[in-house]
């Protein structure tokens, strides 16, 4: 039981930490989400994407900063495994993260209209979550074929 203490001490220290540095960080993240969007051939000025007469905006909070701070505190407060295992995963994890944010995104623009457009965000913004819940199960499933856990 003690382990079990220790490990969620650890995480929500670790998870305070990061929430905080990406909070800190959302204002890029989403010009850096902007900036990848217009590579993939949409009109952006900053995090604003222009299509026709609608300008969808990145706000800070549309960079996945709440589910990049959990699963890299998951992560991070492993016990009993190599910071280089933590380091590789998590490259990994932000990446398909932000990949998925990217796919949101696009898909939120391509399918909302002025009439629905929240109920479309906030259908198609659930994707995050379980992207994130499928990387810790992910992460479980290395530490056991590792036989870290």
């Amino acid at each position: 039981m003690k382990d079990n203490n220790k490990y969620i001490l650890n995480f929500l220290i670790i998870f305070s930490i990061l929430y905080v540095f990406f909070h800190l960080l959302e204002t890029y993240l989403a010009l850096f989400l902007g900036h990848i969007i217009s590579l993939l051939d949409y009109a952006v000025i900053k995090n604003t994407i222009v299509i026709g007469q609608y300008l969808y905006i990145i706000a800070p909070s549309c960079t996945a900063s709440l589910e990049m701070s959990l699963f890299l505190s998951y992560i991070l407060s492993t016990p009993k495994t190599s910071m280089k295992l933590k380091i590789w995963y998590g490259v990994f994890g932000l990446t398909v993260i932000t990949t998925a944010n990217i796919i949101r995104i696009v898909l939120i623009i391509n399918n909302a209209t002025e009439v629905d457009y929240w109920a479309i965000h906030d259908i198609i913004s659930f994707i995050l979550f379980p992207v994130a819940l499928l990387l810790n199960w992910g992460w479980a499933i290395l530490l056991k074929s590792k036989k870290i856990i």
